[in-house]
Order: structure tokens, then C-alpha cells, then sequence
């Protein structure tokens, strides 16, 4: 089992000492050169940027043969560590497979010797599968990456079974070929489950913990009148004038159709800036509305999780759910997609009344029993089935954002940031449109 209780003090340590012994372990490796060669490549590659320190961190952890796993929020720089060892390899034999979830993205990248693959490519397609086992393939795989690791939990069991049998790919590699695992959602439990299945040994693994919070992202959690038909509740989103870049993720893509038809009906002169997308919506279209959201077109989009995961949302500062998803790490993964280049945003979570409405389960002898002396448990709610740690951050009376640092173990955060003021600013301006839109 992993060590999911070790402070992340002793987890710094850990990983510091790790390196050093890796460094000592190699002979004639000089780790300030590799470090400063990294640097020089990066800035030489993108336009003078340094990598920041984690990156080179890992970047160095795999290049000693290190198994790695980086938790990180959306939008933190996860891509880049494993980028960097590419980028000095003068030779340009090496090659680096990335599974990704976005089977659409499978056929890109090829030029920069980057493989993305999804595991039903991997598993189910007979020649790549051929491909990925054949010796001199493997002996030009530099890394293997599982990108948005928690989908091996998350979709294997029934969803997307590939992603439950993705420990055989360690037996299609060389024993030292390094594993990298990424996710901006891995509770310490999940992460656990995750690393003993793939076989990643705690005394040759660099696990690096940034958290997942996003102090530019602030999250409203905001009830509806009704169910799924409840399109009033997304009038907010149309206040002030201005359309703002906004996501909507919708459960269902039915429901995501509808609610764009409802929304473009509230405003006949902006319908074309309205838009939905799912995964059964024509390739062509999807394309479309996806290149056009992109460009500034289409300024609000009705999606489902086709738009999400390797989707580059610029300038995105409104995300809503509507109505609560499978779990609270959906809603984070979601919640990060706003704000991404840094500007304050806010991440509404439109919840049912069936999320919080409570059946009571005890005798009628209790009925004079006032509510507030009553020990509800789990059972006790029967109207809507929902993740026990979603329920309790839409029913969270304080600070969500402590509930959601203890559950994913996020580190202690650094408080400076963004001005508060331009985020209450921010929230006050939403939270006007949404008591504007109820009455």
C-alpha cells in the first residue's frame, strides 16, 4: 500500500533524497549540467520560458530511470517533464508514448515523437499492439505516460474497460523504461489503488503533490428549482450585456442539445455565439463548433466531457455544472477547465433539490423529534444517489475548499495571488446575476 499518511514534508524529503541517490547511482552523470542543459533546451524551444522547478524535477527523475507520478491542477505544466528529455535527444530515435483518454488526438504528434494512444489502440488494435511489443520498438521508448491517470478507476470498471488492464503495458517495455503517471484528481486512496496495480515500487518512484486547487477559480455552489428540464436556472449565464467565455457541462447530451436551444431563444441576435457539442454530434460539426469556440465565435458552449481533457479552452472565466456529476473529482477536473491563463473566474455548480431532500427513515414514534437532534446517515437519502464527498461539498456550510484540500491531500497553498478584490468583484457580479435570474 502506498503511503498516503506521510506528511508532505517527509514526502519532499523523500523525493529529494530519491534523486540524490539516483544521481550517485549513475556513473559519471553530473546532475547540475543535465539541470542546466534541460534549462537551455526549454528556453531554446519556447521562446526564452524557463521550466519551473518541478518540472525540471521530474524531467531528471525519469532521465535516471524513476518511475514518477505528478498531481497537479489543470493547466500547471504536467506536459512538459516528460517533453524535456526529448528535446536532447540528438539522435531523434527516441520516442515517447503518451496514453491519453482523447481517442481523437491517437493519430497526432507523430513528427515530435510523441505516441498518443488510447488503451483500447493499445490492447484491442491487433498491429498496434504487435507494434508496441516488437524489441526495437521498445528499445527506442524513452517514457511511457498515463495522462489523466484517475480514469484508470474512474472509467475502468465499466465505461472504458481497456483502462483497467493497463498494468500489461509494463511487460511490453524494458524493465528500466519509467512510467509517468498525471492527474490533476487522484485522492490518496485512488492514487494508491493506482500505483499498486501498475506496479510502481515506493522506494523507485518521485511523487510530486502540488494540489489541485486554483486560487484564480472561484466556486458557487448554487441550487436549481427542478430536474433536468430546469433551464431557467441558466439565465445567469446571459446577464450584464456582454457575453463571457463560458463552458456549460451537461450529464447528458440530450440535455446539453436542449438547454442550447433554450439559451439561443433568449437571445435571437446572438443565437451564432451558442453553441453545444457531445460525442454523437457529427465529426464534421463537432470540429466546427469546437474551431469556432476556440476562435472567439461561439462564446458559450453546451458540451459533455467530449469538450474537456486536452481541449484548449482559452480565456474561459465562467464554467457551470449543470446538475451534480458522477463525483466530486468530475467537478474539480470540470470547475479547472475555467481560468486557465490565469484571469479570476468563478465555477458554478447548479445542484437538484433530489441531491439534498432527505427521507426520513426512522418510526413515526420519533416524528416529534425536532430534525435538528436526528443523526441522518447516508441511507437516509433516497431521492437522488450521489457520491457521499459530492454531497457533502454541496452541503458544506464553511469553507469547500478545506473540504476539498483534506480529501485530495493538497498541500498547504501559498496565500498570495490574485487580488481579492478583482475576485469579489468577480463573484459579486455572478452572484447578482443569479439571484437576478430566480425571481
Amino acid at each position: 500500500m502506498r503511503r498516503h499518511q506521510e506528511s508532505h514534508e517527509a514526502a519532499n524529503q523523500r523525493n529529494l533524497d530519491l534523486l540524490e541517490q539516483a544521481r550517485k547511482s549513475r556513473e559519471g552523470y553530473d546532475g547540475e549540467n543535465t539541470r542546466e542543459a534541460f534549462r537551455a533546451a526549454v528556453k531554446a524551444a519556447f521562446n526564452g520560458n524557463e521550466p519551473r522547478k518541478f518540472q525540471l524535477d521530474v524531467a531528471e527523475a525519469m532521465t535516471l530511470g524513476l518511475d514518477s507520478t505528478v498531481i497537479a491542477g489543470t493547466g500547471s505544466g504536467k506536459t512538459l517533464p516528460w517533453a524535456i528529455p526529448l528535446l536532447l535527444d540528438e539522435n531523434k530515435n527516441k520516442v515517447v508514448l503518451v496514453i491519453s483518454p482523447l481517442k481523437a488526438l491517437q493519430k497526432e504528434h507523430r513528427r515530435y515523437r510523441v505516441l498518443l494512444a488510447s488503451p483500447e489502440m493499445c490492447f484491442v488494435n491487433v498491429e498496434f499492439s504487435k507494434l508496441l511489443r516488437d524489441a526495437t520498438w521498445s528499445k527506442h521508448t524513452m517514457f511511457v505516460v498515463i495522462d489523466e491517470a484517475h480514469c484508470i478507476t474512474q472509467w475502468g470498471r465499466e465505461f472504458r474497460t481497456q483502462y483497467s488492464t493497463l498494468n500489461k503495458l509494463r511487460s511490453y517495455f524494458a524493465p528500466q523504461t519509467p512510467l509517468l503517471l498525471t492527474s490533476a484528481t487522484l485522492p490518496p486512496q485512488t492514487l494508491s489503488d493506482i500505483r499498486d496495480s501498475l506496479e510502481v515500487q515506493d522506494d523507485r518512484s518521485f511523487d510530486l503533490n502540488l494540489g489541485n486547487d486554483r486560487s484564480n477559480i472561484t466556486p458557487i455552489v448554487w441550487p436549481m428549482k427542478g430536474g433536468k428540464d430546469d433551464f431557467g436556472s441558466l439565465n445567469f449565464v446571459l446577464s450584464g450585456g456582454d457575453i463571457r467565455r463560458t463552458v456549460i457541462y451537461f450529464n447528458e447530451k440530450e440535455t446539453a442539445r436542449k438547454a442550447c436551444e433554450y439559451l439561443q431563444s433568449l437571445v435571437p441576435t446572438k443565437q451564432s455565439q451558442i453553441d453545444f457539442v457531445h460525442s454523437s454530434r457529427c465529426s464534421g460539426p463537432q470540429k466546427r463548433v469546437l474551431k469556432q469556440f476556440q476562435a472567439g465565435e461561439i462564446n458559450i458552449l453546451c458540451a459533455t466531457e467530449v469538450v474537456g481533457m486536452g481541449t484548449d479552452l482559452k480565456n474561459v472565466t465562467l464554467v457551470v455544472q449543470y446538475m451534480v456529476p458522477s463525483s466530486l473529482s468530475v467537478w474539480v477536473q470540470r470547475a479547472g477547465r475555467a481560468g486557465r491563463s490565469g484571469l479570476p473566474s468563478c465555477a458554478v455548480l447548479l445542484y437538484e433539490p433530489s441531491v439534498v431532500q432527505r427521507v426520513n427513515t426512522q418510526d413515526d414514534e420519533d416524528d416529534d423529534v425536532e430534525e435538528a437532534e436526528q443523526e441522518w446517515s447516508g441511507d437516509d437519502f433516497k431521492k437522488r444517489n450521489v457520491e457521499d464527498s459530492l454531497r457533502a461539498y454541496v452541503m458544506e456550510e464553511e469553507c469547500r475548499r478545506a473540504l476539498t484540500d483534506k480529501y485530495f491531500d493538497n498541500p498547504p497553498r501559498d496565500k498570495t495571488g490574485t487580488s481579492r478584490v478583482t475576485f469579489v468583484k468577480c463573484v459579486f457580479e455572478l452572484l447578482f446575476s443569479l439571484f437576478s435570474s430566480m425571481l
